[in-house]
């Protein structure tokens, strides 16, 4: 059974390989894995934050994606997601994004936003199939495995 999951410790390694794999990485601005000792304190760092929540998506043991939340207000969060290489392209990610949507509404958010490339065309999938519209706000940002610079245009669910 595929399930939604609050991040712990013991969850560490296999987040960071999956962090490590090509993907997670071009997608996510950098050129190169995280250095392992800066990810373990970053991670606990992160699970210890009052701002900010990461979710795993897992069948049994095996973590098949990743969810970061950022509170910012109470009522409105932002997220930004990836899911393994190994399972990319099965629907998971629209899956993992719909089982926190149940999530935040019944914890009362109001409205969820996302920011993605528009070379993203995967992620910008998930989000149109969980009923995301997508703003005329954007930034640009750096990929510099993937295109150069891109533009990050916001996305908003309201619950």
């Amino acid at each position: 059974m595929v399930e939604l999951v609050k991040a712990a410790s013991g969850d560490m390694d296999k987040f960071y390989a999956l962090r490590c794999e090509q993907n997670n990485i071009a997608w996510t601005g950098y050129i190169s894995p995280p250095q392992l000792i800066n990810f373990i304190e970053w991670y606990n760092k992160q699970l210890g934050n009052s701002k900010r929540e990461i979710y795993f998506l897992k069948e049994k043991d095996e973590l098949l994606g990743y969810l970061y939340v950022d509170f910012i207000s109470s009522e409105s969060l932002e997220i930004g997601y990836g899911i393994s290489e190994a399972e990319s392209g099965k629907g998971l990610g629209t899956l993992m994004i719909g089982l926190f949507l149940k999530l935040a509404k019944s914890q009362g958010s109001k409205a969820v936003i996302a920011l993605v490339s528009e070379k993203n065309i995967s992620s910008q999938k998930c989000l149109l199939k969980n009923g995301f519209r997508k703003t005329s706000q954007f930034e640009v940002r750096i990929l510099p495995l993937i295109c150069g610079s891109s533009k990050f245009y916001t996305w908003v669910k309201q619950l």
